[in-house]
């Protein structure tokens, strides 16, 4: 009877677990089936061999479509995308596919697009906007409003806008932009680009030569916005109050980038007001204007900067490195400020600011002046030749027995002081040339 009893059982557990069994295959066949059919409803429309235009190709797409568009020059405006698809050149490439608006308006729209959302390898120019008010004067290139659309080696250039971001304007948008180039955009702020109440992420971006009439040659950035720039290049922008970026109510954080030979009445290289940013291993070169040639902090901005090179700004009313004004008390560590050709390194208005384990030497209107005297020879703080490896080529790598080497006498305590370590030899920094060029044509020249 037992072992009846046991047979019975083992019987009834072998039917049950073939059941189970059974229903895992089923239920893994009817995933595999789900994820068959929708690679296969996913589409791709050609333009201009299925599709004659890119808009055609864009309304003919649903999500999870690719509109793939052959390499020329397309003459549309007012292109309207759309969300879960992907846009791209044949080559991915910007050279490849320009999107040419003839000056007959904004080149692309994005409006409610999620994440999915993709445009690779495309060049937007001839975008040109110039109305009363926002949002028909802004974003002569791409407006993205309530959009996470990536941009993937993508070019704005030479658009456009009588209000704000002549390449790129956002609003409540959280766009991730990776390898793409701005140059020769125009707006009255933020000549390239302009962040409001957005957060968009820039990766191995370049922005050269681009204007703005008041506000951010390069950038603007306003409304609580926290734009996240990687490995940037600001180069040769201008504007009448910060050449290269300004930032009014927001938090900017910057890695790796370099602001170069852009030039402004206040904030040759960046300028803050009421705003915060960190930025962490960043160079500023040869940046100029009337005040603070490098930074100007203004009006309770407190930036935070670790590991960051200031090398040959120019202010010529004061602050060669960087100013700081009205209750902004901003802190350093582990930087250098050097060789500045007009202004002291840091020169400071009813503010605060604090130093740690940093150099400042060999500023044209002095070095560890006025509020900040005090700071020399405490926390690490020296005035000593960085010697830099070729300063005449703006090579700012570090020569092995630079005092700002890591951990070098006199100051034992202080880790690597710059934004560039030990080595010479290396390509020098260099002003990119006129013609557009790829993301990493222009960083190698930094490195």
């Amino acid at each position: 009877m037992i072992e009846s009893k046991n047979a019975r059982n083992f019987m009834v557990f072998a039917v049950g677990w073939e059941s189970i069994m059974t229903l895992r295959i089923l239920l893994l066949l009817f995933s595999s089936i789900l994820a068959s059919s929708a690679e296969a409803q996913a589409a791709l429309w050609r333009v201009p061999s299925q599709c004659p235009t890119v808009q055609a190709g864009i309304d003919s797409a649903v999500a999870g479509d690719t509109v793939l568009v052959a390499c020329g020059e397309y003459l549309e405006w007012g292109i309207e995308m759309k969300s879960g698809i992907c846009l791209r050149s044949e080559t991915g490439e910007a050279f490849c596919v320009t999107i040419n608006a003839q000056k007959q308006g904004r080149v692309l729209h994005c409006e409610d697009l999620d994440g999915t959302t993709r445009i690779e390898g495309i060049t937007f120019t001839g975008g040109a906007v110039a109305g009363d008010s926002y949002p028909w004067n802004a974003g002569a290139g791409v407006l993205c409003v309530g959009s996470s659309v990536v941009f993937q080696d993508c070019a704005f250039v030479e658009n456009a806008a009588g209000g704000g971001g002549g390449a790129l304007r956002m609003a409540v948008s959280s766009p991730i932009l990776t390898g793409c180039v701005f140059s020769d955009n125009v707006a009255w702020n933020g000549g390239a680009i302009y962040c409001s109440a957005s957060s968009p992420e820039f990766r191995r971006c370049s922005l050269t030569d681009n204007f703005a009439g008041i506000h951010g040659g390069g950038v603007y950035c306003s409304a609580s916005s926290s734009p996240d720039f990687e490995d940037c290049v600001l180069s040769r922008n201008s504007a009448t109050v910060g050449g290269g970026m300004y930032g009014q109510g927001s938090s900017s954080t910057l890695t790796g980038c370099v602001f170069s030979w852009n030039s402004a009445d206040d904030g040759g290289g960046m300028q803050l007001r009421d705003a915060t940013a960190n930025l962490s291993g960043c160079t500023f070169l040869l940046n100029s204007a009337d005040y603070g040639g490098g930074l100007y902090c203004y009006d309770d901005s407190s930036p935070v900067l670790m590991n960051c090179t200031f090398f040959g700004n120019s202010g010529k009313m004061g602050g060669g490195g960087m100013i700081c004004m009205y209750g902004s008390s901003p802190e350093l560590g582990n930087t250098i400020i050097a060789f500045s050709l007009a202004g002291e390194a840091l020169a400071t208005y009813q503010s605060d600011p604090l130093l740690s384990c940093c150099d400042l030497y060999a500023n044209q209107g002095g070095d560890w002046v006025g509020d900040i005297a005090g700071q020399l020879g405490t926390n690490g703080n020296i005035s000593l030749d960085p010697m830099f490896c070729d300063p005449a080529k703006n090579d700012l790598h570090l020569r092995g027995k630079s005092s700002c080497a890591p951990w070098t006498p006199p100051n034992p305590e202080c880790d690597l002081i710059g934004a560039w370590p030990v080595g010479c030899g290396t390509t020098a920094v260099s002003a990119p040339d006129k013609s557009p060029a790829s993301w990493s044509s222009v960083k190698s020249l930094f490195r």
